[in-house]
């Protein structure tokens, strides 16, 4: 699942709950800086004797705060980073640090779930697809499932608008058969194809082969109402004729990561 960010909140009990404001400050800084971040700066402050510290260390990649309660036994950390830091090493510098506490971590994934891809930038899309690899447009020519570049960059337009019914609906969606064919060669293009489920969806959307007709009959027919609604009449060029899904309809369909 694609991210923008990982966000770990970390619960604490024991002696670590007790340091004093220089001492979380030090250990805080060590943590987020094993994480692999740009350490910005620090700010810490005591509450008074036994009365706990709270504080912030600013990275580059976000932030590492805590803050404690020594009168209840209890610290709470929230470590945020984005790129290729890896908050949990950070755990791993809290717990070897303080071996006799103990520590409780809860993962968020942040940015996983963003806004649909606007529904204007599809044919945007296709082209900024086609220029990252022209050899998608040569494979498709060279497979025969398209006659020249013009009809290659349609069809992909075409597979992108099922593929954004996809994300944007629930329910599983069926492709028609050309528009499946050159889904199977997006498909092989592993980076490319990684690189649009991220643009379109935030998240990879699975091609699964069924064996089940009468159920991707119908919901070939669904995926056309909602093209319809979506973008106007299907193009009898890549779905076929309303009147025969049968022959129009393939056997394949779509799964998305959670």
């Amino acid at each position: 699942m694609a991210v923008v960010g990982k966000h770990l909140i970390i619960e604490a009990t024991g002696d670590v709950a007790s340091l004093g404001s220089s001492e979380l400050e030090a250990l805080t800084k060590k943590a987020a800086a094993s994480t692999g971040a740009t350490l910005l700066f620090s700010y810490f402050h005591p509450f008074g004797q036994a009365q706990g510290s709270t504080g912030v260390v600013v990275l580059g990649e976000s932030h590492m705060t805590v803050h404690t309660w020594p009168e209840s036994d209890y610290a709470a950390f929230d470590i945020f980073v984005c790129g290729r830091c890896d908050p949990y090493k950070a755990v791993d510098v809290l717990k070897s640090a303080h071996p006799h506490s103990s520590f409780t971590v809860s993962d968020f994934k942040r940015g996983a779930h963003r806004p649909r891809f606007a529904l204007d930038k599809l044919a945007t899309l296709t082209l900024d697809l086609c220029e990252r690899n022209p050899l998608i447009v040569k494979r498709l020519l060279d497979k025969k499932l398209v006659t020249s570049d013009d009809d290659a960059k349609a069809g992909i337009t075409e597979t992108l608008r099922f593929l954004y019914i996809t994300t944007s609906f629930s329910g599983v969606q069926t492709p028609s058969v050309r528009v499946d064919d050159i889904w199977h060669e997006l498909i092989i293009f592993t980076k490319d194809y990684a690189w649009l489920c991220d643009k379109l969806a935030g998240r990879f959307i699975h091609h699964v082969p069924s064996d089940d007709q009468i159920q991707e009959r119908g919901q070939y027919r669904t995926t056309l109402d909602i093209y319809a609604t979506l973008f106007g009449d299907p193009n009898p060029a890549f779905w076929g004729s309303h009147k025969d899904v049968s022959a129009a309809c393939s056997m394949c369909k779509t799964a998305l990561d959670n």
